[in-house]
């Protein structure tokens, strides 16, 4: 009864086997076939591929005698599910899709040939040197199948780098802005203080010439319709150095309030243009940052901006008070 069923399942075995392999071997032509139709693949990977599974349709026949192993018919029938899945998605398959095909096929290839090479038989059904090349073949997966370890290490490796070029770059990004947010704050600073200075000069402007108006108004009120003397033309001849100082003050003023225009314009920039350059191309967005960071920094537009902010601020004051007091003596 037991050599029966065993008759039984060993017939089963080899219709199967009959019906199987060709169509394994037909589908692994096929999936050669997708994978030199597939532009995104990687040549290096595509040509492992290739050569490991045009090495396998060699060895179907050996993988899988006649006289069946005790999974035999289940390895076989896995690789069958295998093939036909893979040579659906090979046309389309990314790199790391194909690593995945390709690890699979290998693994059942490289269980079938230790089943092979570890049968009690195996000494019996092969001559000397076909044990030689069946071991040979099996070293050959097993090399195929660490080549392909090797391609999947370093499409992890590609994707972490890629991963840390984005952090590094989003860092830098991050502190351009704070950079950027600093910068900007000191001259809306600036700005404010220089707005100060405007008042102040523009205050000092009014002062100034109502002052010698004023006093106009009034050594011209004392001298009336009488001839003018010479103490009285003295008097009027201090009005001069007050309208220089009034002169002074109105050409500060000016200054202080170009100073504060060109301070906001500059701080509005640095706040607006990262808004303004997002939806840009990297290239043109890095050369509207370059731009800017040489206008500010390159030119000395900063430095340029202290020094023009002490233009005569001391000297001429003194000088002109001390017109004045010299005058009045």
């Amino acid at each position: 009864m037991s050599d029966q069923s065993t008759t039984t399942d060993s017939i089963n075995y080899n219709t199967n086997r009959n019906e199987i392999l060709p169509r394994v071997d037909q589908s692994l032509n096929r999936i050669i076939d997708g994978v030199r139709l597939n532009k995104d693949i990687e040549y290096r990977l595509s040509d492992l591929l290739a050569t490991t599974l045009r090495h396998a349709t060699g060895l179907l026949g050996i993988m899988f005698p006649a006289n069946p192993h005790v999974d035999s018919l289940e390895l076989m029938s896995l690789l069958d599910s295998s093939t036909e899945k893979a040579e659906t998605t090979v046309l389309t398959a990314t790199n790391e899709e194909l690593l995945d095909i390709l690890g699979t096929l290998i693994e059942i290839f490289m269980q079938t040939m230790r089943r092979v090479v570890e049968d009690e038989e195996f000494d019996k059904q092969f001559t000397e040197d076909g044990q030689r090349q069946i071991r040979f073949d099996l070293s050959r997966l097993q090399l195929a199948a660490q080549e392909a370890e090797l391609h999947r290490q370093e499409q992890k490796l590609s994707r972490a780098s890629e991963q840390a070029e984005s952090v590094v770059s989003h860092i830098e990004e991050i502190a351009g802005d704070a950079a950027s947010v600093e910068i900007a704050k000191y001259y809306n600073e600036h700005a404010r203080a220089e707005r100060n200075r405007y008042f102040f000069w523009t205050a000092m402007l009014l002062l100034t010439v109502a002052s010698s108006v004023a006093l106009v108004w009034l050594i011209i009120s004392r001298i009336g319709n009488a001839p003018a003397s010479a103490q009285e033309i003295g008097r009027l001849a201090l009005v001069i150095p007050i309208l220089a100082l009034a002169a002074y003050a109105g050409r500060q003023a000016g200054y202080h309030r170009n100073a504060e225009s060109t301070s906001r314009w500059i701080s509005v920039q640095l706040k607006t243009v990262r808004a303004f350059t997002d939806s840009l191309t990297v290239e043109t967005r890095q050369e509207i940052m370059s731009q800017l960071g040489t206008k500010l920094f390159g030119s000395g537009e900063m430095a340029r901006n202290e020094a023009e902010e002490q233009f005569g601020t001391a000297n001429e004051l003194v000088q002109a008070l001390k017109d004045i007091i010299s005058n009045r003596k």
